[in-house]
């Protein structure tokens, strides 16, 4: 069980969304954050406050996610890809490019983008055959969203990004028959 939050022991903690942590052109989950919570420990703070880490638009702010529900793809650590056999190398030679002090969302998004689709291939030719019960169960877990998250993030990518208010009107009021047409 958590350990109860005491409201009458002072306590201190650092506001940072792991975004902005060091990495290839963006900071992520991987060893990074992991050095900044050892850091955050050594230093005596209790807390680290993460912003939400939701997917995110273009512009990358938090604060305009695109699902309650999902993950932040950027946060994915190519590294932790890497250790799972997911990548090659090779994949993350681009990554090392990225401007380091500053985040070039443009190129991060292709960039992991390529990445993940490298990483499910990889998934699918069966080089991380360990990962395959957690991500059974992860699908059964979360499937009261992910289909419909997958649909939506399908159709955002067809429809080029544009708001889901400026789609066409069956598949922005969730017609039957336009989701059964579009999910095929």
């Amino acid at each position: 069980m958590p350990e109860r939050l005491d409201l009458t022991q002072r306590s201190s903690g650092v506001l940072l969304h792991p975004t902005s942590l060091g990495g290839s052109g963006i900071g992520d989950l991987g060893e990074s954050a992991r050095r900044f919570a050892d850091w955050l420990h050594r230093a005596e703070q209790r807390y680290w406050q993460i912003l939400p880490l939701v997917p995110v638009d273009a512009c990358g702010s938090p604060y305009n996610g695109l699902s309650a529900l999902a993950g932040n793809a950027l946060l994915v650590s190519p590294e932790l890809l890497l250790e799972d056999g997911l990548i090659s190398s090779e994949a993350m030679a681009e990554g090392y490019a990225l401007p380091q002090n500053t985040v070039d969302y443009p190129r991060v998004f292709a960039w992991k983008e390529r990445l993940l689709e490298n990483a499910h291939r990889g998934f699918l030719d069966g080089r991380a055959d360990h990962l395959a019960d957690a991500y059974s169960r992860f699908r059964e877990e979360h499937a009261v969203w992910l289909t419909d998250f997958a649909l939506f993030m399908a159709l955002r990518r067809h429809f080029g990004g544009a708001p889901w208010t400026d789609w066409p009107d069956d598949i922005r009021s969730r017609r039957h028959e336009a989701v059964d047409r579009w999910r095929r």
